[in-house]
């Protein structure tokens, strides 16, 4: 079940990067908890090239993660973030600046990241 969830992560991310076939296998697959038979049937195509297709789709993904990292990314932003919202969540009145200090630059390289994104938009 673990794979399977970090393959749906993936697919999430990347999954608009795989060929048509593979995003409707495994999205039949993960989203839809199809057999491979029933993918067959779906998509007028054999179980084994749906298993295949599959299996492409889930080494491609892979591949994908190695090379840009987002999952990994995002996962450890996630961490951090939940880290410094805990913090947050246990101070108390009155607060000192230093405190304030140290969790404001805790959460900058976050608001730098949002600030180089507006900045290639515009």
């Amino acid at each position: 079940m673990e794979r399977l969830y970090y393959i749906a992560k993936l697919y999430d991310l990347y999954g608009g990067l795989l060929r048509e076939k593979q995003r409707a296998c495994l999205r039949l697959h993960i989203a839809e908890d199809l057999s491979l038979a029933e993918i067959g049937e779906e998509l007028g195509i054999t179980r084994q090239a749906a298993h295949e297709s599959i299996r492409r789709a889930e080494r491609a993904l892979i591949e994908m993660e190695e090379a840009l990292g987002l999952l990994a990314r995002q996962q450890a932003q996630e961490y951090a973030l939940a880290e410094i919202c805990a913090e947050l969540r246990t101070l108390e009145e009155p607060i000192a600046r230093a405190v304030v200090r140290r969790i404001a630059e805790r959460l900058a390289p976050y608001a730098s990241q949002d600030e180089e994104t507006k900045e290639v938009r515009e």
